[in-house]
């Protein structure tokens, strides 16, 4: 697989199935059948490929095989299907039942074309192929060797033992079907140089003595340790058994080779969950500047561990101070800057962005992705354009909190071991990059805790004041009725006084004075509203009157 320049993801992990089957497999349990023949045979094979690879992908499956038992056709459908596809790597496989009834796959690199698999079909002595159109496979028979002689004949032929891997069947002794795991077979299992061997049940599944034999723990099985694969097996239509069975293998290259070195460092790149990757991490590094020509340059990065190595000279610090640069942590962008600025690295960035030279990153925080674009013209602040394509533009001292980093100059570390004093400074600062991190962060959450209390107390005494009025207004009311109760008491018991009944007895005369004021008011209202719309019509007739006066009293 071909990438660009510095684009190529590294070591990355894929999760495989190195075991399924299609229904040309005796085994297969569905209704789907695919003989060859016509066109429209073949284009139904080519379309159940192209099927099997979606099926792969919903099932999170980068890597599968196709291993039918002594069979390879159906494989090289799939294998043309996924020929171009970046996100799907296939190997064509095939099961094998060797004499000393134990189960192999064989599993070819991606490149192979049939020539290569139809001679690992040559070695399969006593198997009759079965034609290339015909539904079912053959029969399946043991072949005339065994694991031990067919491993070693892959091995003796120079074309096969570059393009191939032999993977032995070793499941639990009791429950296993047709595995090396047997008694008596330790002393073949010990001579086998294979550097990987398959299960189908989920490691959970496998019991711990089966475990220590893979690993060269039980002597007698010998001491040479070897990878486990756990496979799914499936036969199924509905694709039950597709990817069943967690195995996640790290690959440098999608090739056999790959799958090779996976099994040689089992313990680092092949893992039995989804291993986890960091949440906060560095995707790709793009610089338009005129150190690299016209066009950017970019670089991608790997979720792991990554080095830049280079001969003198090569721009290993330029790439280092781009992305320090991008990330807003240059000497000059930290606060307080340094006490001692290096003029080269100051002047690179300078000389090599200021004619329209930006530094863009993809990055992802928590998980999510973000792009961060600073251009020299405006390098105070830093653009950040979210997935959904919406752009913000941040300050240089949010841009340092949301993507936290610690940057350390050109021997800053290897210092470690020479200057004992700068060492102490060194780690401390490594140190309190968390530290000084985690503290802030703590800050932040005694102030908002300190405003939740402000608030909260507010809160209190505003419903304590409410509280203490609405007391005040139950007492007001209680008494009033009270004294209403008492007064009604009072009423009936002694009447009412001469001093009442005598005001009452006025109460038409003190209505009849009320009418009067009322209506004196609305005839006084009345003549201020008629004098207001008259004043200005007065005051105009008395203008005119006077100018016309004036002119009478002119002299000729």
């Amino acid at each position: 697989m071909a990438y660009p320049k510095g684009m190529h993801p590294g070591a990355v992990w894929h999760k495989a199935d190195l075991q399924c089957h299609s229904p040309r497999d005796r085994g297969w349990q569905g209704t789907a059948t695919l003989p060859g023949g016509d066109q429209v045979k073949e284009q139904a094979r080519s379309a159940w490929a192209v099927e099997f690879i979606a099926a792969c992908k919903d099932r999170g499956l980068s890597i599968a095989s196709i291993t039918d038992h002594h069979d390879i056709c159906l494989a090289d459908y799939v294998r043309v299907a996924a020929n171009g596809d970046d996100d799907f790597v296939f190997y064509p496989g095939i099961e094998v039942t060797c004499r000393d009834n134990a189960q192999c796959l064989i599993i070819f690199d991606p490149s192979c074309g049939v020539d290569f698999q139809n001679k690992v079909l040559g070695l399969l002595t006593n198997a009759m192929p079965a034609g290339r159109e015909d539904e079912k496979t053959c029969v399946t028979q043991p072949i005339g060797r065994t694991v031990a002689e067919l491993y070693q004949a892959i091995l003796d032929d120079e074309h096969l033992r570059e393009h191939c891997i032999l993977f032995p069947h070793f499941g639990n002794q009791d429950t296993s079907h047709k595995s090396l795991n047997e008694v008596g077979h330790h002393h073949r299992f010990a001579a086998l140089g294979c550097d990987g061997v398959y299960v189908e049940v989920p490691i959970a599944q496998l019991d711990e003595p089966t475990k220590q034999k893979i690993r060269g723990e039980i002597p007698d099985w010998g001491s040479r340790r070897r990878a486990l694969i756990p496979t799914g097996d499936n036969r199924r239509e509905d694709w039950a058994r597709l990817g069943a069975h967690d195995c996640w293998i790290k690959l440098g290259e999608p090739t056999i080779e790959g799958i090779r070195q996976a099994l040689l460092a089992d313990e680092a790149r092949i893992a039995f969950a989804a291993p986890k990757e960091p949440d906060e991490r560095l995707v790709t590094l793009t610089v338009q500047s005129t150190l690299f020509g016209n066009d950017p340059a970019s670089v991608r990065f790997n979720p792991g561990f990554n080095a830049i190595i280079g001969g003198r000279g090569s721009g290993k610090s330029a790439l280092l101070e781009y992305l320090r640069f991008g990330l807003g942590r240059t000497a000059t962008d930290m606060p307080g800057g340094e006490s001692r600025l290096k003029d080269r690295t100051v002047n690179l960035i300078e000389e090599t962005l200021k004619d329209g030279g930006y530094v863009e990153i993809a990055l992802e925080r928590e998980g999510i992705s973000e792009t961060w674009r600073r251009d020299y013209a405006n390098r105070e602040t830093i653009s950040v354009r979210d997935a959904a394509g919406n752009v913000t533009t941040v300050p240089l001292s949010d841009a340092q909190r949301r993507f936290p980093g610690r940057a350390f100059d050109q021997k800053g570390l290897s210092s470690t071991m020479t200057d004992p004093k700068r060492a102490a400074d060194q780690i401390t600062g490594i140190a309190a990059a968390e530290e000084v991190e985690q503290r802030r962060r703590i800050d932040e959450d005694i102030q908002s805790a300190k405003r939740s209390v402000t608030l909260a107390l507010q809160q209190l005494a505003a419903y304590w004041q409410a509280r203490l009025d609405a007391q005040r207004k139950a007492a007001f009311a209680t008494e009033t009725q009270t004294r209403a109760s008492l007064v009604a008491e009072r009423l009936r018991a002694e009447g009412v006084s001469a001093a009442a009944r005598e005001i009452i007895a006025k109460a038409p005369s003190f209505a009849q004075g009320a009418a009067y004021i009322r209506d004196l008011e609305a005839d006084i209202s009345s003549a201020v509203a008629e004098l207001t719309t008259l004043s200005p019509r007065l005051l105009g007739e008395s203008g005119r009157r006077r100018g016309t006066l004036i002119y009478l009293l002119l002299p000729n």
